[in-house]
C-alpha cells in the first residue's frame, strides 16, 4: 500500500473535516462565551485538529495504521477512538473525584463555622442572661 493512497473516500474525508471544524469553532464560542475552561477547550480543539490531520493527509493515516499494526485505516480510527474515549472516561473520573473531595471538605468546614457560630450565639445569650439577672 502507497502512504499516499487516500485512507477514505473524498466525501468521507469531507465529511471527517467538517466535524472538525465544526468541533473546532464550537469550542472557540464556548471558550469565548464562558461556558468552557481554557483546559477543556484545549483538549477538544487538539483532538478535532488530531482527526482533521488523520483523515486530511493520508500518509498520517496509513503510517498510523502501521505503527498500531491495524491491517485496516478504519481500524486505526476506531482504536483511536475507542482509546480517547477510554481516555476522556478517566480523565472526567478524576476530576469528578476531585471536585468531590472539595465538595465534602467545603461542607464540613462550613458545618464548622455553623457550630461555632451557635456557640457564640448561646453564650452572647447566656452573658446577656447573666447580666440582666446581675442588674435587677
Amino acid at each position: 500500500m502507497n502512504l499516499w493512497t487516500p485512507a477514505f473516500n473524498l466525501g468521507g474525508t469531507i465529511v471527517l473535516v467538517t466535524i472538525a471544524l465544526i468541533g473546532i469553532f464550537a469550542s472557540l464560542s464556548l471558550l469565548a462565551k464562558r461556558k468552557l475552561t481554557m483546559a477543556y477547550a484545549m483538549v477538544w480543539i487538539f483532538a478535532f485538529i488530531g482527526l482533521a490531520v488523520l483523515v486530511a493527509f493520508p500518509p498520517a493515516m496509513n503510517l498510523l495504521s502501521r505503527v498500531l499494526f491495524t491491517p485496516t485505516v478504519d481500524g486505526t480510527l476506531r482504536l483511536l477512538a475507542v482509546s480517547t474515549i477510554v481516555g476522556f472516561l478517566i480523565f472526567f473520573s478524576v476530576k469528578v473525584s476531585v471536585l468531590s473531595n472539595g465538595t465534602e471538605e467545603l461542607a464540613q468546614r462550613v458545618g464548622l463555622i455553623e457550630y461555632s457560630l451557635r456557640e457564640r450565639i448561646e453564650n452572647e445569650k447566656s452573658t446577656r442572661a447573666g447580666s440582666d439577672t446581675q442588674a435587677e
